[in-house]
């Protein structure tokens, strides 16, 4: 599992999202990333927390297929 840290400091608060794709090989945020707090990257799996007070207006979460080609999730 790989987890990241974001501008909200880390903590894992009530407003998340998870992401899941079959053919993912890795996630990003690819905008919104500010809105942040934490995210985990487990395999094909990918959880986004938000920083308190902030929605998911405007955060964009892409993965990337095994030929390197990224897409909107």
């Amino acid at each position: 599992m790989i987890v990241k840290i974001g501008p909200g400091g880390g903590e894992k608060t009530s407003v998340h999202r998870k992401h899941y794709s079959d053919d993912a090989r890795a996630w990003r945020v690819a905008a919104g990333a500010h809105k942040v707090s934490r995210t985990e990257h487990a395999g094909r799996r990918f959880d986004v927390w938000l920083t308190p007070g902030q929605s998911f207006e405007g955060v964009r979460v892409e993965w990337q297929d095994k030929a390197g080609t990224w897409h909107v999730h």
